[in-house]
């Protein structure tokens, strides 16, 4: 058994010793090491999603339970970083935190632990929240980013409203309205990215009646009618139009591109590109910014 305080990090038999490689597998989980990786963005807040790994790998005896178990470490986290948590998503890190995506067991090659994913039958939490559903939640996705991509889209307002006098735990709405490009999602050939564990291959539409190869990876069920909300260059979100209602959407999955595959017409052809491993994508490349809301 550990023990760990703001002062010391011990197990039952006394102090640890700094070698020993059990020392550094439970500090890793350490409040001081995620709230440092939270305030240095060190690989992008690594100790912070092998822990939310970690967590939603649970099965909890009550689901209504996820955010209320989940509160006193948020708490204590927002104590030391001076940051704000939303439902799960720090605000100092709100668009990039939105990149998660679900475990699939049956699709993914390497399965952490064989939890399906489910909707639940009751509201939890705001669909771009990884507590709106359960299963195994994956940051995978940052992996392929560069640590210096640019941030296309920008957070304007956020609102979680707790359903009792927990801030952090039941919630009984919330919404994030978002700044940024707004692009078209088409389904393609699979082949072009590989099996299913790269996700469903998707098109996304970028300037100049170009497109760039992706990987859709869907929450639950796949989805016919649904955009992309790019947050970076390379990654984004995507949504569903919440029927009539102007610019408000819901998540349903998270996006990857495959630049470095090239980039094919309207009609789904490759394009002559020179030197692909140099491709590059910015701003530029995609529609001007839309103010959506998140539901």
């Amino acid at each position: 058994m550990y023990w760990e305080c703001a002062q010391s990090f011990e197990h039952e038999q006394g102090d640890v010793d700094s070698s020993d490689d059990k020392f550094f597998y439970y500090k890793e989980y350490s409040l001081r090491t995620i709230a440092h990786d939270l305030i240095n963005r060190t690989q992008r807040g690594d100790a912070w999603y092998r822990m939310v790994q970690e967590y939603t790998s649970r099965t909890m005896t009550y689901q209504t339970d996820k955010l209320p178990a989940f509160s006193g470490i948020a708490s204590a986290l927002q104590e030391l970083t001076n940051d704000t948590c939303y439902a799960g998503i720090w605000k100092s890190w709100f668009l990039i935190g939105l990149l998660w995506r679900l475990q699939k067991p049956s699709l993914d090659n390497y399965v952490f632990v064989p939890k399906e994913p489910e909707q639940l039958d009751f509201w939890r939490a705001p669909s771009w929240s990884f507590a709106a559903l359960e299963g195994v939640v994956l940051y995978d996705i940052l992996e392929r980013l560069d640590s210096t991509s640019e941030e296309l889209a920008q957070l304007e307002d956020c609102e979680i409203i707790p359903s009792g006098r927990n801030a952090l735990g039941e919630l009984k709405s919330g919404y994030a309205r978002v700044t940024g490009p707004i692009t078209t999602l088409t389904s393609t050939d699979q082949g072009h990215i590989g099996n299913v564990s790269n996700g469903k291959a998707y098109t996304v539409k970028v300037s100049e009646h170009r497109h760039v190869l992706a990987g859709v990876y869907f929450d639950l069920e796949e989805c016919d009618n649904c955009d992309a909300l790019m947050i970076t260059p390379y990654a984004g979100l995507a949504i569903r139009p919440v029927s009539a209602t102007k610019d408000t959407y819901v998540r349903v999955g998270a996006v990857a591109t495959y630049q470095r595959m090239g980039l094919l017409d309207d009609s789904g052809h490759f394009l002559t590109v020179p030197d692909p491993l140099n491709l590059v994508l910015s701003a530029s490349d995609y529609p001007p910014p839309t103010t959506v809301t998140l539901l």
